[in-house]
């Protein structure tokens, strides 16, 4: 059996005292301190992936409908429900990553719907998603979530690699989207897209 708290503990800087505390503020959204329970899913801020996520997801939340697909330890999805997101979806595959990013929303007192993909209802305004994960799984989550993608007008997505970006922008634009922005961190990108209306 793993032992979540020594591995979070090994490689996260903002964890002690057996959790993982996160201050909105340092990614640019609100004075807001996060706690989470080490656990089996990714995302305790140890990967550049998800710290250049919180830089762009911040800015576009407030208000809207937010889907984080591929939630893990639901660092995303908390993130988006204390910045003011009208609504918020921690999507995952795995059964134990969901357990675990409840149990974090219950620290936090957060209200978020979590679910499996294919457990989405369809929306009824336009939303924001966001992926952290390797380009090859984005690829096949965009393609399970087919029945949302007239309502996403806005991706936040990182995980891409520094050397796998004009394959990327070739991707996004089959996809309809128009990239407005791009990060880079450690060799990693992230993105944010807009839907081509």
């Amino acid at each position: 059996m793993i032992d979540w708290r020594s591995q979070w503990e090994l490689h996260s800087r903002y964890f002690r005292d057996g959790y993982l505390f996160v201050n909105l503020k340092e990614f640019g959204g609100p004075d807001r301190l996060l706690k989470l329970e080490p656990g089996p899913g990714f995302g305790d801020l140890s990967h550049p992936t998800t710290r250049l996520s919180l830089k762009l997801l911040l800015t576009h939340v407030k208000d809207r409908i937010v889907l984080d697909v591929g939630c893990g330890s639901g660092i995303l999805a908390l993130a988006a429900a204390a910045s003011g997101a009208k609504k918020v979806y921690g999507l995952d595959i795995e059964d134990e990553a969901l357990a675990h990013a409840k149990t974090n929303a219950a620290f936090n007192n957060l209200e978020i719907q979590w679910r499996r993909p294919e457990q989405m209802p369809r929306l009824n305004s336009d939303a924001t998603a966001t992926m952290n994960m390797i380009r090859s799984e984005q690829a096949v989550a965009w393609e399970s979530l087919r029945p949302l993608h007239p309502q996403i007008t806005t991706w936040i997505t990182s995980g891409v690699l520094l050397e796998e970006k004009s394959t990327y922008l070739d991707e996004a634009r089959s996809r309809g989207w128009h990239v407005e922005k791009m990060l880079e961190e450690e060799g990693w990108l992230a993105f944010v897209s807009k839907k081509v209306l």
